[in-house]
């Protein structure tokens, strides 16, 4: 299987369930763009572009259903962009 994806798409697609087998539930849009140190409209864009792709899905009108359609052997390794302080 071959998919196209940016490196910052990759860093998106790994953050996702990286962060839901920590925290046990999926991140919200504000979560990621603390993360990653972005506006939540940009993760909006993010997310909507790689639904367009075909690389991610969610349920639409519910919280926190991102699913990466991506095989994990396919994803980029390690957690990616700005650590959000707590």
């Amino acid at each position: 299987m071959v998919v196209k994806m940016t490196r910052r798409q990759g860093q998106f697609l790994s953050f996702i369930p990286g962060y839901t087998s920590r925290r046990g539930v999926g991140p919200s849009f504000d979560e990621i763009a603390n993360h990653f140190g972005i506006s939540a409209p940009s993760v909006n864009s993010m997310i909507q572009r790689l639904e367009r792709e075909g690389l991610l899905s969610r349920v639409p009108g519910a919280a926190r259903t991102l699913r990466v359609e991506v095989p994990a052997h396919l994803l980029p390794e390690g957690d990616f962009g700005r650590q959000a302080t707590k």
